[in-house]
């Protein structure tokens, strides 16, 4: 398998030479006529309006003025966002993503509508992964389902003896029906406040309701990477300055924090961001180079690549989630798209699951999700730190994740895997839509 085949970038094309040949058809010239009139061949010109060539400086003043348009109608604008989202989406979706560009010239309508729809699916989708979440896993949600138990069962109890037959004296009768009463407001209580807690969830899913959420809020906030830091990874102030934030609302958020930025700090003295990043594009982002270059823990490694992008950094954007052993996730970084899961409810056949049997053997895996989104998957599991003769190694599994799209403009290839072909993955079992699935451990609230 290889960790970083480096290949050549794939550099978008303009919109001149659709433009131009647009705005030629509806003047009726012909190609010579124009090529005449601008001053060039008719082949150069038929190399332009098949965006073979690019048109700049006199030549697209030269075509501009024969066309009798602005140069700035026909050199590149606001559809270039709009080209790169639709060429993403085509990626991700299986079409072909060299026809984006095209669509965007001829239907630019329908490709804003797409990207408008993609964008309302993708919202939706983080919304009900968010609720899902949190059915599962919130603490609140739990208390609350306790109390309920509780008062149901009392008033149950008690409902049982009323009915039982023969005489009771009347002061016991009225403080039997005192506790139904009591129990009754409670449990009206506790069903007020879920009503309350929905609809706050139902306004702000992503809402923290517990101190990994508040976490991953404040990480969110500074899209995980804290340049204060990098440029002072010794110094504790900045860490101390950071633990500050709002988002993190309660001692164990902030807690969580401060283990976070001390493990960043650590990372970051190890691996200094400017000479990482000029070495990982030199490597092809390869996780394993970079540790022997750096001479460096390979999950270090993993963790600075997931950080790596940012303002003014060109760098592919993974995903990332570490786990220890016993499955509690003490780093995640989702990505647009791509949701990872927050508690320990992770499909199982991520190759992040198969590091944890193969441990310091790094696992290169093509994966598929539902929405027949392609993926290479980088893995790895590794002890914390060296142990002893008497210790156990503590492991800790982690993942890097990228489009196939994004994997191979970076230089990341997967080797061979025979006829088998990607992997199926999900988000978890509660998200996932995929049919007949071995793995099932829960229905899917998607049906």
């Amino acid at each position: 398998m290889l960790w970083g085949a480096k290949q050549g970038l794939h550099m978008p094309k303009s919109l001149a030479g659709l433009r131009i040949r647009e705005r030629r058809t509806a003047l009726g010239l012909t190609q010579a006529e124009l090529a005449q009139r601008a001053g060039i061949s008719p082949s150069y010109l038929n190399l332009i309006e098949k965006n073979r060539r690019g048109a700049a400086g006199r030549v697209l003043l030269a075509l501009s003025r024969a066309l009798d348009v602005t140069p700035g109608s026909l050199s590149e604008g606001p559809e270039r966002a709009l080209i790169d989202t639709l060429t993403e989406i085509a990626a991700a979706r299986g079409a072909d993503p060299g026809l984006a560009e095209e669509f965007v010239g001829r239907f630019s309508d329908w490709a804003r509508a797409m990207v408008a729809m993609e964008t309302e699916s993708r919202s939706l989708r983080a919304a009900v992964t968010a609720l899902s979440d949190r059915l599962a896993h919130d603490p609140f949600l739990g208390q609350s389902v306790h109390r309920m138990l509780s008062n149901v069962t009392a008033i149950r109890s008690i409902t049982d003896i009323l009915t039982e037959p023969g005489p009771m004296p009347e002061a016991q009768r009225q403080r039997f029906l005192e506790i139904i009463g009591d129990e009754t407001a409670r449990l009206t209580d506790v069903v007020q406040d879920l009503v309350a807690y929905f609809d706050r969830a139902g306004t702000d899913p992503g809402a923290a309701a517990t101190p990994e959420e508040a976490l991953d809020r404040f990480l969110d906030a500074h899209d995980h990477h804290f340049p204060e830091i990098d440029a002072a990874p010794s110094d504790p102030a900045p860490r101390r300055v950071l633990t500050e934030d709002p988002d993190l609302s309660g001692d164990a958020a902030r807690r969580l924090a401060r283990l976070h930025l001390e493990r960043y700090a650590a990372d970051a003295a190890a691996l200094p961001l400017a000479a990482f990043a000029t070495a990982a594009a030199e490597l092809g982002y390869d996780p394993m180079r970079l540790a022997r270059s750096f001479s460096a823990a390979p999950l270090a490694v993993f963790r600075r690549l997931a950080t790596l992008r940012r303002p003014g950094l060109d760098a592919p954007g993974f995903a990332y989630l570490q786990l220890n052993a016993a499955g509690h996730v003490e780093m995640r970084r989702p990505r647009h798209g791509l949701s990872l899961p927050r508690h320990a409810t992770a499909c199982p056949l991520w190759p992040l699951f198969d590091a944890f049997g193969r441990p310091g053997d790094p696992v290169t895996r093509s994966c598929q999700l539902p929405d027949g989104t392609r993926l290479v998957v980088l893995a790895l599991a590794a002890p914390t730190a060296p142990v002893g003769f008497d210790d156990t190694a503590r492991m800790r599994a982690a993942m890097l994740v990228l489009s196939e799209s994004e994997a191979k403009a970076a230089g990341l290839s997967v080797g061979s895997d025979g006829s088998r072909g990607p992997r199926p993955v999900g988000p978890g079992c509660r998200l996932c839509s995929r049919a007949n699935c071995a793995e099932r451990a829960e229905p899917s609230v998607l049906g």
